[in-house]
């Protein structure tokens, strides 16, 4: 690029690419950590780091020592678990069966469901004699809290809250609601009677009746855990077998599907933990945006940057801004306050403006659920080869959760004396 826009891997952001991906330290003390039977191991990892390459890697090197045992990778969804399969059987891995969830509880609880499984739960007030939709939908939400805990029993905690408006003068109580809840969930575990159960329903089943145990597997993979719920993390804990649990905190929405706070899988008792680089793949669609970025830079039409066929270019990110560096250098710096593809247009004007400014993006909400990766690794790419230097990340969950997080990170930045740009 020239003397201004030196491209230097490794210096500049942008590293030699591996051949897995992911870096190669961190990647080999995950695959020599040692498991035995009913151990547990939490790898945590950005999302794009590699999490469910690394889970493939640990399962090529298991069996091949440990011929003819049996493995289990558990994902979310019908399209995952396809994907993954497929990957398993190329690399000659028939001995692992990739399965959702849903599937095992499924087949383990055939002799309730019949065959016959809803999407959602439909109770009726007949169910019960319930006396009102209000209450219907209390019940329905109290039985939801439950089937997503690992609790043995329904209990006043588990009544959802506000308690339905009073029927006739007469005020709804917890027990009241307590107790009709449980008639509902009775009716759930009798084979033949209406409501149909869940899948979520059934996951709850076949954690209380300890079906799991029953299951013996020689190592279980599991990827995306931080979508599970705690009834979810409880039944895989059943299941016989060294256990690998693939986390990213970032990803983490409490309330989704009632899936685990970020806190209850970070204080899970796991007998290792492990950790791959915070780096994010890229490959060819990270060429092409750093293309469109540089050029729109430079006025350099003629500018190319190609990814490099068949491997994966990795962007190495810093765990810390270099907020007192900075200051000491006199670099102003400045806090991009999101992380989607906006961000292109939002370097680009901060740059333009000020060419010595040291950009430090914060990552926000969990990206890998809002939009493309690439788009925000570009930035960071592009941010990177125009400064000859790292770009530093810190995850908006550093500074807690919701509207809490936004104010510490203000005032955070008004103590680091930093200009923050922020991109609805």
């Amino acid at each position: 690029l020239g003397p201004r826009f030196p491209l230097q891997l490794g210096v500049a952001g942008l590293s030699a690419p591996s051949r897995r991906g992911v870096s190669d330290d961190n990647l080999e003390a995950f695959m020599q950590t040692p498991l035995r039977m009913g151990e547990s191991l939490l790898l945590t990892a950005v999302a794009g780091c590699g999490k469910s390459t690394a889970l493939l890697l640990y399962a090529q090197r298991f069996f091949a020592v440990h011929g003819g045992r049996r493995g289990l990778y558990v994902c979310f969804g019908r399209a995952a678990q396809e994907d993954q399969q497929s990957k398993f059987n190329a690399t000659g891995l028939a001995a692992v069966d990739v399965k959702t969830l849903d599937a095992l509880s499924y087949e383990a609880t055939e002799w309730l469901h019949g065959g016959s499984v809803a999407s959602m739960l439909h109770v009726l007030p007949s169910h019960v004699s319930m006396k009102s939709d209000a209450c219907v939908r209390c019940v329905v939400r109290t039985l939801a809290a439950f089937v997503a805990t690992e609790s043995r029993s329904l209990e006043a905690w588990h009544v959802a809250q506000p308690l339905p408006p009073s029927v006739g003068g007469a005020a709804w109580t917890v027990g009241a609601v307590l107790a009709l809840a449980r008639g509902v969930w009775r009716r759930l575990c009798t084979p033949g009677v209406l409501p149909q159960p869940t899948h979520a329903v059934l996951t709850k089943v076949y954690l209380l009746s300890h079906a799991a145990a029953e299951v013996r597997y020689d190592l279980v993979l599991v990827d995306e855990a931080h979508d599970l719920t705690a009834a979810e993390f409880a039944a895989i804990n059943l299941i016989r077998g060294r256990r690998i649990y693939a986390h990213d905190g970032h990803q983490s929405i409490f309330g989704f599907r009632g899936c685990m706070a970020p806190e209850s899988m970070a204080a899970a008792p796991f007998v290792h933990r492990r950790a791959l680089t915070q780096s994010h793949r890229c490959g060819e669609p990270l060429a092409s945006d750093v293309r469109c970025i540089v050029s729109g830079l430079t006025g350099d039409a003629e500018f190319e940057f190609r990814g490099a066929a068949g491997r994966t270019t990795t962007i190495s990110i810093e765990a810390e801004p270099p907020v007192r560096a900075a200051r000491e250098a006199g670099v102003r710096l400045a806090v991009v306050g999101a992380c989607n593809l906006d961000l292109l247009r939002c370097a680009g004007r901060i740059l333009d403006a000020s060419p010595d400014t040291r950009l430090f993006f914060l990552s926000g909400a969990p990206f890998a659920f809002v939009h493309k990766v690439h788009g925000r690794a570009a930035v960071l790419a592009a941010a990177a080869l125009l400064r000859g230097e790292a770009v530093a990340t810190r995850p908006l969950s550093h500074f807690g959760s919701g509207e809490r997080a936004w104010s510490r990170f203000h005032a955070w930045a008004r103590d680091a004396a930093v200009d923050t740009h922020e991109v609805s």
